[in-house]
């Protein structure tokens, strides 16, 4: 034992037992860095009674004062889950998980719920799903107490958001097939659910594992058929597609969009004797729609102009396509005229979709609108046979 004294206080050191403690004149001891004070309860604890009152910009003043109201509070793994409930804005989630990183992975005692599961369950937006999941990238493959992955519950919230939902349809392809203690998938709900959406959310999984599950183009592990046509090197991706057929069928991920060979190749205006192999190879494509405005191949080929060869080829494969129209409501004739297509691709599309002709897309706009405002040469002509067609309802010659 050591004893050394301190003015009216000794401190002293037992090498044996590694005990320290100092003692006044009074008698008193502190012993190590114990404190005689006792935190402060939950129920009274003042960030925890701000973010349970929704006052957010209150909460994040006292937690830039008295963080250890987060930090040493015994249920302060829980406040991120509060936050969350009260749907919270992004700023005041970032704050409490930089105060207390631990809590991206506690489970709440009832629901075992992680906070991933909470914000889906909440219907928060994507900037905290993304953010929540970047800090516990697992939290997406866990159940909560019911057996729903984040995906049920985001299919089975009143507020299901869109790109919420397609972040995590991404994050875990397998998700979409999986089932909950109720034997129910998360696109289960979704039917059940009268979503005033719920149309557009079943087309998101009805795309499928294979979709959700693709890689970047320049995955060397992924199709070299699609990458070889962004390159724009034909000959080397007819010889590739001969000797990998199944490479036709692969979606692969370009600029954040996910899309088949078939849309690559009439994004890039390949020449036609390319997209009739890879028609012929995968036909059920020219049906599937790509990530870029949920187009169909179709709708590529008249946006990027592709000679009227490749219309036909496309037309020939799939003729609904050129009634279908993409998420803004464009059918392929709106794009041939706004993007300045020959007067035989207009000529063609209308023979196999006459009604074309008078169909409006989501601003209220005829394919004659576009045809009216497109700066090219034979515009002019190519709303001069709109114009005709609207009036005779006729078809046209190949």
């Amino acid at each position: 034992m050591v004893s050394i004294k301190l003015g009216k206080k000794r401190l002293s050191i037992s090498f044996r037992t590694m005990k320290v403690s100092m003692t006044s004149d009074t008698n008193s001891s502190i012993q190590g860095s114990t404190s005689s004070s006792k935190p402060t309860p939950t129920s009274q604890n003042k960030i925890f009674l701000r973010l349970k009152g929704k006052a957010w910009d209150r909460a994040l003043k006292r937690l830039s004062k008295k963080p250890e109201e987060i930090t040493e509070c015994e249920d302060g793994d829980f406040f991120l889950h509060l936050a969350l409930m009260n749907k919270a804005p992004f700023r005041v989630v970032k704050a409490i998980y930089e105060a207390r990183p631990r809590a991206i992975t506690a489970c709440e005692p009832d629901h075992n719920r992680m906070p991933l599961h909470v914000a889906c369950e909440s219907g928060l937006p994507l900037e905290v799903v993304e953010y929540l999941h970047g800090k516990w990238p697992d939290a997406v493959h866990e159940t909560c107490h019911n057996g729903m992955l984040p995906l049920h519950l985001v299919a089975t919230s009143n507020a299901c958001r869109l790109p919420v939902l397609c972040f995590l349809l991404a994050a875990f392809p397998k998700g979409i097939s999986l089932k909950d203690n109720q034997d129910m998938t998360a696109l289960d709900y979704v039917e059940r659910s009268g979503h005033p959406h719920s149309a557009k959310i079943v087309r998101e999984f009805e795309r499928g594992e294979a979709f959700w599950a693709a890689k970047d183009i320049r995955d060397p592990s992924v199709s070299q058929v699609s990458l070889l046509i962004c390159q724009k090197k034909w000959d080397e991706m007819l010889q590739r597609l001969q000797q990998y057929p199944e490479e036709a069928t692969i979606w692969t991920v370009h600029e954040e969009k996910r899309m088949l060979p078939i849309h690559y190749a009439c994004k890039f205006r390949a020449p036609a004797n390319v997209i009739k192999e890879l028609a012929e190879v995968h036909p059920y494509g020219l049906s599937l729609t790509c990530e870029e405005n949920n187009t169909t191949a179709l709708h590529l080929a008249c946006e990027h102009s592709c000679p009227l060869e490749a219309i036909w080829i496309l037309l020939d494969g799939h003729t609904d396509a050129a009634s279908q129209k993409d998420a803004l409501d464009l059918l392929p004739l709106h794009l041939a005229c706004a993007q300045g297509a020959s007067l035989k691709v207009v000529e063609a599309l209308l023979r196999v979709y006459p009604a074309a002709v008078t169909q409006t897309d989501a601003k209220g706009y005829t394919p004659k609108v576009y045809a009216e405002a497109a700066p090219y040469p034979h515009s002019q002509s190519i709303l001069k046979e709109l114009l005709k067609a609207d009036v005779d309802g006729q078809t046209f010659d190949a």
